[in-house]
């Protein structure tokens, strides 16, 4: 019996998730985009990241990666996050130089309950990897009838390397009452 229980609670939390994995790859030279299956070495060395404006109105209509190394296009980048807003905040202050900035992006979603976070950069010896997690509500959760567009913004050293995406959807269940 004391098998039993930890056993059927795992079964429970394993059923309770689904995960669907995309990789995209863009290179800084070219700022070209493609999908990809990437090979990555076992070494890696974990990326010290912060985040600059992350929110569920931002003005990003389709779902997209982009890594930003110039001020032109940090602008472009910050306006258009706030679009939706009567005011903006000030643009922060970005050393392209030795930093470089990266945008991800869920694209308009038709109710609340969706939200997007980079939740992990490592460097490899050809690229660095960004995992991003996208939370998608299960069909039976109760969410906002509002349309979302989820996004955020983050900071990092800046590299030569080959940035690589791994878009991780997880779709959480909500319990019902």
């Amino acid at each position: 019996m004391k098998i039993f229980i930890p056993i059927s609670i795992l079964i429970v939390f394993a059923a309770c998730k689904s995960t669907k994995e995309t990789t995209t790859e863009v290179t800084n030279k070219t700022n070209t985009t493609e999908t990809t299956k990437t090979n990555v070495s076992p070494t890696f060395k974990e990326v010290i990241y912060s985040t600059l404006s992350e929110g569920n109105n931002g003005g990003f209509m389709g779902k997209k990666n982009v890594v930003i190394t110039s001020q032109e296009k940090f602008e472009e980048v910050w306006n258009e996050a706030y679009s939706n807003y009567m005011k903006k905040p000030a643009i922060p202050v970005v050393n392209f130089e030795n930093r470089m900035v990266l945008l991800t992006t869920m694209g308009e979603q038709n109710n609340g309950g969706f939200s997007i976070k980079v939740a992990s950069i490592t460097e490899h010896d050809n690229n660095v990897m960004v995992i991003v997690e996208e939370n998608i509500p299960d069909n039976n959760c109760m969410t906002t009838s509002v349309i979302t567009f989820p996004y955020e913004i983050i900071e990092m050293p800046y590299t030569l390397k080959t940035i690589v995406f791994k878009n991780v959807e997880k779709i959480y269940t909500c319990e019902e009452e």
